[in-house]
């Protein structure tokens, strides 16, 4: 009898005590969703350095249109053409990001140069966050959006142009807005 005990006690043992080729432990699994980062250009702004009328054309010409709702235009060896209808503007972007994100996670990227070709060349100016005050043409709010997650702000910059370049240039310029 004293036999079967003791080999009903070895046959029991896998099942009475751990043997070694398994073990558990647990993690925890979650999510945050955050909204996506909305840039727009609601009425179609472009940076438009309007008409100018060059003063000698031997010499190169340079317009600075800074960015900004106050900007102030200067020429250099040009002059805005004389009907004033068309003296420029400076493309107006609107962001909107998740409201759990502060700021600091947006990163805004604005080319620094714009090759308009034959040598006309544009470096931008770009203006800070700026906040908004109308939805007039803004991305839709989102459930985990409010007004205080959209900002806006304005593209100028400098055009350069060599001595004896007339005609119409134009080039895209992709503004980019992202989460960091």
């Amino acid at each position: 009898m004293r036999h079967l005990i003791t080999l009903a006690l070895v046959a029991a043992a896998p099942a009475l005590f751990a043997n070694g080729n398994s073990a558990t432990a647990t993690a925890t699994v979650g999510v945050k969703i955050v909204a996506p980062i909305a840039l727009v250009n609601p009425d179609q702004s472009k940076l438009d350095f309007g008409m100018v009328t060059v003063s000698d054309p031997t010499l190169p010409i340079k317009v600075v249109f800074p960015g900004g709702a106050n900007a102030i235009s200067s020429y250099e060896n040009c002059d805005p053409y004389a009907n004033g209808a068309n003296k420029g503007s400076q493309a107006w972007f609107h962001v909107r990001k998740d409201h759990d994100l502060g700021w600091g996670n947006v990163n805004i990227s604005v080319p620094p140069t714009v090759d308009l070709g034959h040598g006309v060349l544009v470096t931008t100016d770009s203006t800070v966050l700026q906040p908004c005050f109308t939805l007039n043409g803004q991305p839709a709010f989102l459930s985990n959006t409010t007004q205080d997650d959209m900002k806006h702000f304005w593209v100028g910059g400098t055009l350069d142009a060599p001595a004896n370049t007339y005609g119409a240039f134009s080039a895209i310029m992709t503004v980019t807005a992202s989460y960091q």
